[in-house]
């Protein structure tokens, strides 16, 4: 019997944001990459955990009807799960 599995190469990082003021993006707030359609919880500190983060990528912050874009790059690196940033969001009111 012969089983093909596809192969994914994944690109995990904990990604690091803050808020211009220094301090980090309030927990329960919410991560979208633009260009893979992940999505997740920020959780303390202002980090979140991604599963697949592409060479670089828009993220979009979403909390309590406010929002924020920050773009970031993932380097190549040998890291199997880098820390990256800290990336400063400017926070704007939602239309």
């Amino acid at each position: 019997m012969l089983v093909n599995f596809a192969v994914v190469r994944e690109r995990p990082a904990l990604v690091v944001l803050w808020l211009p003021d220094g301090r980090p993006v309030p927990v329960g707030a919410s991560v979208h990459v633009s260009s893979s359609g992940e999505t997740a919880p920020v959780g303390l500190r202002g980090e979140v955990y991604l599963q697949n983060l592409p060479v670089q990528t828009e993220l979009t912050v979403r909390l309590q009807g406010k929002t924020c874009q920050v773009f970031v790059a993932h380097p190549a690196s040998q890291d199997p799960q880098p820390r990256l940033g800290p990336w400063v969001c400017a926070w704007r009111e939602t239309p």
